[in-house]
């Protein structure tokens, strides 16, 4: 007679949004895997949006937390630990844990292996795997990062909301080329929305030459420590000019400004970015 063993959740325990105090310090202490987490977290506050989060945090009896586990009704969740040789083991525990929570779960983000351990045990096949590395460049000398101009007909320029007409074509482009999955067709209204509440809430920058936009970039997670940087764009033609160099360095002396470093996410494959990122003195955390 064979009898199922109940699943035991180990380490990992279930704790609602008032109670992220416990998770705070572990969260900061991995921003750079954790940023977009780490910049929705510092928006939380006492209200609905509250109430929409679901968190489970590894950890033992009189130890540090060391690990997280965060969804969202929106299909939004990430997952990062310090012990990934016992994830798969706990993953049965975890999923007790979830219950019918798990059907939030639209996008995972995390670790590699950590992603991979967390489907299998969910029996869900993704409709598309993404592999990214993260980069991060930490701030070296606070206030004291300038901006090197490689090309005097390039005019940088810090992007507002006045701008988004400017700007909507190499966002629309840039999501083309690097958002939108095999099958989907880019909503164009959504994109627009989307970087208008962005360029309200987020640091951008853009270049023009003779008055025509030719490249930008901008945060997309502006955390405690660290800001994240996604959308980075040159129009093809313009590309192997040094201009998207000129708009990295430009945002990353404004990150620098307020005493964070940088961090971002770029596909693997993308040869020409590693190697502009490179340049740029940013590292791999993976």
């Amino acid at each position: 007679m064979v009898f199922s063993r109940k699943a035991d959740p180990g380490p990992w325990r279930l704790i609602h949004g008032q109670q992220r105090v416990l998770f705070h310090d572990y969260v900061l202490k991995n921003e750079i895997f954790l940023n977009s987490f780490s910049a929705r977290l510092s928006r939380l506050s006492k209200n609905r949006d509250m109430y929409h989060w679901l968190f489970l945090i590894r950890t033992k009896e009189n130890e540090p937390v060391s690990g997280i586990l965060a969804l969202h009704k929106d299909g939004f969740s990430t997952i990062f630990t310090d012990a990934p040789d016992n994830l798969s083991e706990e993953l049965r525990g975890i999923m007790k844990l979830l219950g019918n929570k798990i059907t939030w779960i639209r996008t995972i983000m995390g670790p590699e292996h950590m992603v991979e351990s967390f489907l299998h045990h969910m029996k869900r096949i993704p409709s598309h795997k993404i592999y990214y590395q993260m980069l991060y460049k930490d701030l070296l000398n606070h206030g004291n990062h300038k901006p090197v101009s490689y090309n005097q007909s390039l005019k940088v320029m810090k992007t507002s909301i006045k701008d988004i007409e400017k700007i909507l074509p190499l966002q629309i482009a840039y999501e083309k080329e690097e958002v939108v999955l095999s099958g989907q067709r880019l909503n164009v209204h959504q994109t627009y929305l989307h970087l208008q509440q962005s360029l309200k809430t987020q640091l951008a920058i853009h270049g023009e030459l003779n008055g025509l936009v030719v490249s930008k970039a901008m945060t997309n997670a502006r955390g405690v420590h660290y800001d994240q940087i996604g959308g980075v764009y040159t129009v093809q033609e313009y590309r192997n000019t040094g201009f998207g160099k000129e708009i990295m360095n430009s945002i990353i002396a404004e990150i620098e400004k307020t005493g964070k470093g940088t961090s971002l996410f770029v596909k693997k494959h993308n040869a020409p970015a590693l190697k502009l990122y490179k340049t740029l003195n940013f590292q791999s955390a993976g």
